[in-house]
């Protein structure tokens, strides 16, 4: 599926120059607050930005109804949309949208590669929307996907990359250092721009020295303390990585964890997002981790998600997840920790629920 070959010959254009533009850092497409109507509902779509340089991938329905903010322009409303597009966008901004639909006449493979040589040449856009919409259906369309995202000619692109994919494949984390993707609050579903995580289930044993250099750093927290206590008693060490493809990946979470197989639980000893990546989602996407791993297992597996709770600051945010206070109040033994504890609900029963 990944081989080298077709749609590695494509030639990737630099995009047209933007007045005013000289850096690649600097922002040419922004969104505040928007608000799309999928068919099926209204979402919000909040805080999204591009740059030139920007490698994005736009997870599920809702980030893709995001992505087609690029498609419209400032003064512009669709049916797609329920008000005038509120986005700033540069002025002579081009934005080309590969997928089955923008080439009609093609059939094949290596039809695909031809047509989208062709629009790439013709417009020099400044953003490229790859588009996984239609695989499903269209074999030929999986396989110029696949082979895109899974070359190297793509990402060599000068422009920004916006992939819409269903779901973040090691390659996208590989290659995205964000994601557009959406979240639940009191008013309904969010799409926000998030870091896109490469993550290392063991990162005591695949990337120990990396792990031992970044605690070296981070002076607030003993790190160091919690990978020598992880080591000593067989716990692991998921690692949480900012993606991207220039450069390596930058530290966005830790957590330390082990199976209690004696009362089957998944338990959580600590988890660590470093101080820049707080209040933007990381942790709670961490967390949404723990629970679809432990998903993955059955019941006679792993009945709960357990986790010991040092700062009463945050309970709420636990609970949010369905996490509930197990002590009861604090005693002297505790150490002012709380005992929080999650039902695991496996995959199986979810898909027939």
């Amino acid at each position: 599926m990944c081989d080298s070959g077709l749609f590695e010959n494509i030639d990737w254009p630099a995009p047209c120059p933007l007045e005013g533009v000289k850096s690649r850092k600097r922002l040419i497409f922004e969104v505040e607050s928007e608000h799309v109507d999928t068919g099926c509902e209204t979402i919000k779509v909040r805080n999204l930005s591009l740059s030139l340089s920007s490698r994005v991938v736009a997870v599920g329905e809702k980030g893709h109804a995001a992505a087609a903010l690029l498609l419209l322009d400032s003064s512009s409303s669709s049916s797609s949309s329920s008000s005038k597009v509120l986005a700033k966008r540069h002025t002579h901004l081009k934005v080309v949208r590969l997928a089955p639909s923008e080439f009609p006449c093609a059939d094949t493979p290596s039809e695909y590669d031809k047509a989208i040589s062709s629009a790439l040449v013709e417009q020099r856009p400044h953003i490229v929307v790859l588009s996984e919409e239609g695989s499903s259906e269209n074999a030929a369309w999986k396989i110029a996907f696949d082979k895109l995202v899974c070359g190297e000619s793509i990402w060599k692109f000068q422009g920004a990359l916006v992939i819409c994919a269903a779901a973040e494949t090691e390659v996208l984390q590989a290659h995205c250092s964000e994601r557009w993707v959406a979240q639940s609050d009191a008013t309904g579903a969010v799409v926000g721009q998030r870091p896109c995580f490469r993550v290392t289930e063991n990162a005591l044993v695949a990337g120990l020295k990396e792990l031992q250099e970044d605690a070296a750093q981070i002076p607030y927290c003993e790190l160091r303390h919690w990978i020598q206590s992880a080591q000593a008693q067989g716990s692991k060490v998921t690692r949480f990585d900012a993606g991207g493809c220039e450069g390596p990946g930058r530290l966005c979470g830790l957590i330390f964890h082990h199976m209690i197989e004696s009362s089957s639980e998944f338990h959580v000893r600590f988890i660590f997002v470093p101080k820049e990546q707080r209040k933007s989602g990381t942790g709670s996407m961490m967390m949404r981790w723990v629970i679809e791993q432990a998903s993955l297992m059955p019941l006679s597996e792993c009945k709960w998600i357990s986790l010991q709770c040092s700062d009463d600051e945050l309970l709420p945010w636990y609970e949010k997840f369905g996490f509930f206070d197990m002590s009861c109040g604090h005693t002297e033994d505790d150490g002012g920790e709380t005992r929080m504890e999650l039902p695991n609900v496996p995959a199986v029963e979810k898909a027939l629920s």
